[in-house]
């Protein structure tokens, strides 16, 4: 049935391009002549004619003239009535011409012009294009009736082309996705290229086409992600499909494995970096320790394993603490610095408040800096040991540090010079006192040495004060240093200046 009717246009186009050229002469003749006659009657009106009638000197022939001249008007005006309603069915016919035409161009041939049908059917093509050019032809030609019809004619069949044209637009469009879907580019691409013939606007297809045409660099792909999945990449594996998804980002079948191989690097990378920490504590290497339970808690922080490692690091930081200050305050025992070594074990303490080593360690420190400092006091004045209390005090401190003082070389000299010092204040040497046998002498705190004009007293080394009296002179004071280093010693006590 089409292809009659293409025939037909055909050789009708033939013989109305054959017409066009006389068909516009006679039109143009036609209307020269519509215009003459309008013209005329218009010039020549009917009063004119019987006017002209009446001054005819012939009454005879006035009758007949005046007949004759009436027949002559009343067809002229039937003339001009079957002239203008032929004008107005004209004008009415070319009116609706225009009308669905416009109707057409706006309409269907908006929706034929979303098909690519010059490719698609080049027969079909040819045809729409030469019936609307015909019929455009038929109107310039005034053939309006003509014209009318082969739009109407061209309407019906290009709206089932259209059917026609959306119908495979659907089946080419999932041919399209199917062969997406199965990453089969060639056919894809085909059936992308075929369903764009039958609407080149569909922006759905218009986007299948993009995916498609990023098959070439996805294909390969998808190749490697096979490959590193075989080789249990997990990394590479997760790389590739994100580098993937970038380029499709529908591709959702993807993503729980994407899912699964981030918890599967997340596991893997904590265990290594607490592996890692592990054998950076047994190893005493704190810094790389830290360095690698951080990465574990980026990893993932809420692993339980995190707080055990941390434990072992803190253990591990406190026992190098421990062991660095016990170190220390060993290096300053070896050099006699008890100060410094009871800082170090005061610090160690901190973190071993329990720490039975570091406890007596640091009671010996603290008895060998008192001993130290109280025998210092005796090593600079001696001469406190003639008091019976501090000699009583320094015999029980060197009694307390027999033992402890073999630790302290420093404290061990001291009180070596303290016990010396006590055993010569302990021992009494004589003092010979001179006087004139007239001056009364006593030893203040010690006794009375009288009325002498020489006298050995026995005294430990040590202050003393000696007093004369006498009477009617001023009494005289004498102050003494018994050196302790001295086996004897003389004053001489005389009252002689007068009152």
């Amino acid at each position: 049935m089409l292809e009659k009717k293409i025939a037909e246009a055909k050789q009708k186009n033939k013989q109305q391009r054959n017409q066009l050229i006389l068909g516009s002469l006679l039109v143009a003749v036609l209307s020269a002549f519509f215009i003459y006659v309008v013209t005329f009657f218009k010039i020549t009106p009917r009063e004119q004619v019987i006017s002209s009638t009446v001054q005819d000197p012939a009454p005879k022939l006035f009758t007949e003239e005046i007949k004759e001249d009436a027949h002559e008007e009343s067809h002229v005006e039937i003339e001009e009535v079957v002239d203008s309603n032929v004008l107005a069915i004209n004008n009415g016919t070319k009116d609706k011409f225009i009308e669905i035409l416009k109707n057409y161009e706006t309409s269907t041939e908006t929706q034929l012009n979303k098909i690519d049908l010059e490719v698609w059917d080049k027969e079909k093509y040819l045809y729409v294009t030469d019936t609307k050019e015909d019929a455009i032809l038929d109107f310039s030609a005034g053939r309006f009736n003509e014209a009318i019809n082969k739009i109407s004619d061209l309407e019906e069949f290009v709206s089932e082309i259209i059917d026609e044209g959306e119908k495979l637009y659907n089946e080419e469009l999932n041919q399209a996705k199917k062969f997406h879907i199965a990453d089969q580019y060639n056919d894809a691409k085909f059936h992308i290229e075929r369903t764009l013939i039958f609407n080149r606007e569909s922006s759905e297809a218009l986007e299948l086409q993009k995916k498609i045409d990023e098959l070439p660099n996805i294909i390969p792909l998808l190749k490697e992600i096979k490959t590193a999945d075989i080789e249990n990449n997990y990394q590479k594996e997760y790389e590739l499909i994100n580098k993937l998804l970038s380029i499709d980002p529908d591709r959702t079948e993807l993503l729980p494995r994407k899912n699964e191989l981030a918890k599967l690097i997340k596991d893997k990378s904590f265990s290594s970096f607490i592996a890692k920490a592990q054998k950076a504590i047994e190893q005493e290497d704190i810094k790389k320790a830290k360095k690698n339970i951080s990465a574990a808690k980026k990893a993932d922080p809420e692993r339980p394993e995190l707080s055990s490692i941390e434990q072992k690091l803190n253990n591990l930081e406190k026992r190098i603490r421990i062991d660095s200050a016990i170190t220390s305050a060993k290096s300053a025992a070896d050099e006699d610095d008890w100060v410094t070594a009871k800082k170090f074990l005061e610090i160690a303490l901190q973190d071993a408040p329990d720490n039975n080593e570091i406890l007596n360690t640091l009671k010996t420190s603290n008895q060998i800096i008192k001993f130290k400092a109280l025998f210092s006091i005796y090593v600079k004045d001696p001469y406190k040991l003639a008091n019976e209390k501090n000699n009583k005090e320094i015999k029980v401190a060197i009694d307390q540090t027999k033992d402890i003082s073999l630790l302290s070389k420093t404290l061990r000299q001291k009180r070596q010079v303290v016990i010396e010092s006590l055993t010569k204040m302990n021992n009494k040497i004589p003092v010979d006192v001179i006087s004139d046998q007239k001056t009364y002498i006593l030893v203040r705190g010690v006794g009375k040495v009288g009325v002498v004009e020489k006298k050995t007293i026995q005294l430990r080394p040590g202050n003393y004060i000696f007093e004369g009296q006498r009477k009617g002179f001023k009494s005289k004071l004498v102050k003494v240093l018994i050196p302790i280093e001295q086996n004897s010693f003389s004053v001489k006590v005389i009252c002689d200046e007068p009152i």
